[in-house]
């Protein structure tokens, strides 16, 4: 993976709260945490929880959309809008509100914790790649959004930050941090960046390191170019001490891979940085010392061809089984009772609850994660269980995807990667156990 040398970290406090018997201030509309309320004896209790993307995306879009189409409709001439409105995807909603909108450098600093509809407008081409009319409809879906939060009493983890932002103040009372050491600072939004310069006002103390190839936060657009900026305006700020922009220095010596999985990896980042040239930075690919063997791909395989590999048959056997059990069952066959044997250096990845939850038999007992709860973690042999199939994505963008030509030479790993649609059955890949691998 590459790791590279800027850090950042992330302080998360939660206001305190009053006392029953005190009245309680109103809070401005996007920081105010919303909560379902419940009569309790003779008081109130205000139950509020942070919106995270999966009830984005469920919940709140669907209505967001609604509200907006609603109000297209009172207007003239909005055909092309309300086509480009149900265009939009919500996690692409969800990426430019909690990266532009609110998690911004320029976001956190304004009073309201949010980018007003001129500045979002006005912000560059490379900074958020959206066209003139679907940043306004973008906007008007906030505009919802953030009613919607207030209304319910509900909060998200920009709120946090910008009510943590406003509120520091230099007279508080604490130890004074000298330096922070950070990893993953991919993950990290711009707003909370900010914030690591008020907390260590050395900013030459901040080592950060991160792969913006790893990147897993839902709303989180992370690029080295940003950060270098978030120093350069720190620097015009400060006219007490002198702000070194820090270095990028980038690692591409992989330790935890070999280098047929690297190859694997690498070849996925290149189609994300020909498709999406603005979204992700070029980096140079990750090298290993390792050959290592290619990676298994089973595509549109059945549960009992994938029980006998792992039971470590070969090809000429397991043929040899699907007949037999092809000539005394008449069908594909059903894998055996008995049980796999997986330890602690073995794992099943699925995409995520639900795909846990309709795993074979034969798998369930075995060690199993959803993506974010293997992320750092190394095993020796890893089984990515139908993650193709249970892609959210459509099959005309996988074809759009898929259909994109490589601008390097093709390497053998191309020769396992679908070239079309990706499998419509469990597709999985298989590590060897003479290797280790760390999971991306």
């Amino acid at each position: 993976t590459h790791t590279h040398t800027h850090t950042t970290t992330t302080t998360t406090t939660t206001p305190p709260k009053s006392p029953p018997s005190q009245p309680k201030t109103r809070t401005p509309p996007h920081t105010r945490p919303h909560a379902r309320t419940q009569q309790h004896e003779a008081h109130t209790i205000e139950e509020t929880f942070e919106v995270d993307y999966p009830y984005f995306h469920s919940t709140l879009y669907p209505q967001m959309v609604r509200s907006v189409q609603d109000t297209l409709k009172a207007e003239t001439d909005s055909t092309q809008r309300i086509r480009v409105l149900k265009s939009l995807q919500a996690s692409l909603v969800f990426v430019e509100i909690m990266n532009h909108i609110k998690g911004s450098s320029e976001a956190v600093e304004m009073r309201e914790g949010c980018l007003s509809k001129e500045q979002y407008l006005a912000l560059g081409a490379r900074r958020s790649f959206m066209t003139p009319i679907e940043r306004t409809l973008i906007y008007a879906l906030f505009t919802s959004y953030s009613s919607l939060l207030s209304h319910a009493s509900l909060y998200d983890r920009l709120d946090l930050i910008h009510h943590i932002y406003t509120h520091f103040s230099p007279s508080f009372h604490f130890p004074m941090i000298h330096s922070f050491t950070i990893d993953e600072i991919q993950d990290w939004p711009q707003a909370a960046l900010k914030l690591l310069f008020k907390l260590c006002p050395r900013t030459d103390g901040l080592f950060l390191a991160g792969d913006t190839a790893q990147s897993i936060a839902r709303g989180v657009h992370f690029r080295w170019c940003d950060l270098q900026s978030l120093f350069h305006e720190e620097a015009r700020r400060c006219v007490v001490s002198e702000v070194k922009v820090p270095k990028i220095t980038q690692l591409v010596q992989n330790f935890r891979c070999h280098g047929r999985i690297l190859q694997l990896g690498n070849a996925i980042l290149e189609k994300l940085e020909a498709l999406f040239p603005d979204a992700i930075e070029h980096m140079e690919p990750d090298t290993s010392r390792t050959p290592g063997p290619l990676p298994t791909l089973f595509p549109q395989t059945s549960s009992h061809a994938l029980y006998l590999f792992l039971l470590g048959q070969t090809p000429h056997t397991q043929a040899q089984a699907q007949a037999h059990a092809q000539d005394t069952q008449g069908t594909e066959g059903t894998p055996p009772t008995r049980h796999i044997e997986f330890g602690a250096y073995q794992v099943v990845l699925v995409r995520n609850q639900q795909a846990r939850e309709s795993l074979p038999d034969m798998l369930k007992h075995a060690l199993c994660m959803t993506i974010f709860e293997a992320k750092g973690l190394e095993f020796d042999d890893v089984l990515l269980y139908n993650f193709f199939t249970d892609s959210p994505v459509t099959a005309p963008e996988w074809e759009a995807a898929m259909g994109h030509t490589y601008t390097h030479a093709d390497t053998d790993t191309h020769t396992s990667t679908p070239t079309s649609t990706p499998p419509s059955t469990s597709t999985s890949t298989s590590i060897p156990t003479s290797t280790s691998t760390s999971i991306p």
